[in-house]
């Protein structure tokens, strides 16, 4: 069926007809699909397959038996005497006669302790044929405690002391033959180096802590190839080594002998007054802080950012520049920036440097406070883009935009066309730049209110750029100010 649409139509009328709707779009009339339509519901999905079991976790190590507490004491034995036996009273020779039973008579008080002395204890009996009771469990005895002392600090490594060397053999199993001498006694210094030489096959040769066979109690602080039976051992003696130790074969406890150790002994000159002294006679410097030893220092950390200088503008300026007041040689440096402007369009971000080329005694760039002999640039390299292009008033756009520099031999220049009929409040910042031989830069920038004025920008020097350093850098808006309140920061890389 054929539309009569209307003719000379504007962008976005509208036109029905049949039930159905068109709208213009300048070009062409266009059907619109009304979004109330709504399909028939879908039947229901399957159910999904169960997923599988987890891996099973791994069953814990079982924890170590608790230590056995001791047997608790055994109770004294009772210490009271057991009293005598009375003696037999003797047997009457004449019989008396038997009289009447008379009435019963009171109690008679009781009598007095005899005061003769108590009799001697009696002689032990026999053991008796009946065990007796068996005696109570003792209650458990508490676990010991945990002993107090500290834990013992790392021995320190051994010094640069004096060395020696000793030749280890062996007379059969009965003694080892140390520089010729059976189970000779050595005396080694903390702080020193030894090395044995040894040639006793069937001998493994221990340093230890006790004269004991076997490989229990090895010192191995400092000591390399302990129960060698060839080749060499070292011994760096640490500075806290106990004060006696033993070198003995693993098999046969008659090849053994005693090392003592001793602490070094200076024997030269000591001149000066290292005892008194509260300075260092010359000051040094370390990380770049000078250090005489009077006090303390605070070294700064290196590979990380230290700030230079910041400010929050107070005033509206023109520029920010950093030159050789602030700027050292042989650094990079990061430049951000919070940047507010007084006129909400601005024609361009100028990134202006000024150079050194050392080769030639030449000053390039911008004039620098206190240098003469200033000369325009020349070979100056920069890009700046792609950027995402963004609409303006025509209703068209532009595609792959890429702007170069357009003022290459005064400065980096990052062209914003397309912003000025976008009104841009405010941008940042973040520029790193190098004050080594070989200048360059990198910019990354962006607006706070418009998506589409994004980007990053680089730059670099072609005049003799191993001879050349960055020594002033300047940034500024075109057609505006940088407007009071705006944020700005310099650090440097240490």
């Amino acid at each position: 069926m054929a539309i009569n649409f209307p003719n000379s139509p504007s962008a976005d009328d509208i036109h029905t007809a049949s039930g159905k709707t068109w709208k213009y779009d300048g070009t062409s009339w266009n059907l619109l699909i009304s979004s109330t339509s709504v399909g028939d519901k879908g039947q229901k999905g399957e159910v999904g397959d169960k997923g599988i079991d987890g891996a099973a976790a791994n069953k814990g190590d079982k924890g170590e038996v608790g230590d056995k507490g001791e047997v608790g004491t055994k109770g004294e034995v009772g210490t009271g005497d057991k009293g005598d036996k009375g003696e037999t009273g003797a047997d009457s020779t004449v019989p008396g006669q038997k009289g009447e039973v008379g009435d019963k008579g009171d109690t008679g008080d009781k009598g007095q302790t005899g005061a003769g002395d108590k009799g001697d204890k009696g002689e032990t009996g026999a053991d008796s044929t009946v065990p007796g009771q068996k005696g109570e469990v003792g209650d458990k005895g508490q676990k010991g405690q945990t002993g107090a002392g500290d834990k013992g600090d790392k021995g320190e490594s051994g010094g640069s002391g004096s060395s020696q060397t000793f030749t280890v053999t062996n007379s059969g199993a009965s003694a080892y033959l140390v520089d010729g001498v059976s189970n000779a006694s050595i005396s080694l210094a903390r702080g020193s180096t030894y090395t044995f030489n040894l040639s006793v096959s069937g001998h493994p040769f221990w340093i230890k802590t006790s004269a004991s066979t076997g490989t229990g109690n090895a010192y191995s602080t400092g000591v390399t190839n302990n129960g060698a039976q060839s080749g060499t051992l070292t011994f760096v003696v640490p500075s806290n080594a106990p004060n006696t130790l033993y070198y003995i074969c693993q098999y046969h406890g008659g090849m053994v002998g005693t090392i003592t150790v001793t602490d070094p002994v200076f024997d030269g000159n000591i001149t000066g007054n290292a005892a008194t002294a509260t300075a260092l006679q010359t000051a040094r410097t370390i990380n770049g802080v000078s250090f005489d030893g009077t006090g303390n220092i605070t070294v700064p950390a290196t590979g990380v950012l230290q700030l230079v200088t910041s400010a929050v503008l107070t005033s509206d300026i023109t520029n920010v520049s950093y030159y050789n007041n602030l700027l050292q040689q042989d650094t990079i440096y990061r430049i951000v920036g919070i940047l507010e402007t007084t006129n909400n369009n601005y024609s361009a971000f100028d990134m202006d440097a000024a150079f050194y080329d050392t080769s030639t005694n030449t000053q390039y760039g911008l004039p620098i406070p206190g240098a003469s002999g200033y000369q325009s640039a020349a070979y100056h390299d920069s890009i700046c883009g792609p950027f995402t292009p963004g609409p303006v008033a025509n209703g068209s756009t532009l595609s792959n935009a890429v702007w170069y520099d357009e003022q290459g031999s005064l400065s980096w220049w990052l062209r914003t066309d397309q912003q000025n009929n976008i009104a841009i409040n405010g941008m940042y910042i973040i520029i790193e730049f190098s004050t080594y031989l070989g200048p360059w830069f990198n910019m990354t920038f962006g607006s706070m209110n418009n998506r589409y004025h994004t980007g990053s920008f680089t730059g670099s020097w072609s005049l003799n750029p191993m001879s050349t350093y960055i020594n002033k850098f300047r940034y500024k808006f075109n057609g505006t100010s940088i407007k009071s309140g705006s944020k700005i920061w310099l650090y440097k890389y240490t």
